[in-house]
């Protein structure tokens, strides 16, 4: 029986790594970006909030500045961003799946609204750019820090798994995908990777239970994927 061989640009928890090996998926796996929150203080006077991602959370809510947070209506992007901000207390108003997405509910909704975007130094821009174009208020707060960690890949893999476009940057600063399929958490990870490859897979939810899934259906034994 042949084993496919997959590089993940994160390193993954156990259950997640079991879950490929059960398959017969080969795993090799590096992280590819590092985070780390912040020094930062937040402006009194914002009712709507913006997360986009779980480390604007984390980064937040480990800090003296959650207290502001309390009482105001939550938007944020992805399944498990909306999980730790419910974990934190927090009452979403809006989850979108990307940051895209979001940004035209809110042009269509709060027209009249201004927002607090807590983010990263390497965010994506469509969401700040939207709402600039539309005049609608956006105070942005870098809480959080991502450095790129390149890596040489010499091993031949059938498959690379991406969790963001940071990613899809590192690794493409030392590494060529070639033929290798490049399966990618979202579309904006996606659209990333377009410049490298027309091999590209997205997952149908943006999860990192979801990227498996998809890698599963491309590479796993027929026995498993069937279950």
């Amino acid at each position: 029986m042949q084993t496919h061989r997959v590089l993940s640009t994160k390193i993954l928890s156990e259950a997640h790594r079991d879950r490929l090996i059960q398959a017969n998926i080969s795993l090799i796996q590096a992280n590819f970006i590092e985070t780390k929150p912040l020094s930062f203080s937040i402006p009194s006077g914002y009712e709507n909030w913006i997360f986009t991602s779980q480390n604007a959370v984390e980064a937040v809510f480990s800090s003296k500045e959650k207290e502001k947070c309390i009482g105001k209506k939550i938007f944020c992007v992805g399944e498990k961003t909306k999980s730790l901000l419910i974990k934190n207390g927090q009452k979403v108003v809006k989850m979108s799946q990307n940051s895209l997405e979001l940004a035209h509910f809110i042009v269509k909704n709060y027209k009249n609204a201004s927002f607090l975007f807590c983010c990263g130094n390497l965010k994506k821009e469509d969401l700040p750019r939207i709402l600039s174009q539309q005049q609608i208020p956006l105070t942005e707060v870098v809480v959080y820090q991502t450095t790129l960690t390149p890596k040489k890949i010499e091993t031949p893999v059938d498959g690379i798994l991406f969790f963001s476009p940071s990613g899809v940057e590192s690794f493409t600063r030392l590494n060529q995908l070639g033929k290798s399929q490049g399966i990618c958490i979202g579309a904006s990870t996606a659209e990333a990777l377009k410049p490298y490859t027309t091999y590209i897979s997205v997952a149908t939810s943006p999860t990192i239970e979801h990227v498996l899934l998809k890698t599963i259906q491309h590479f796993g034994t027929y026995e498993y994927v069937k279950k």
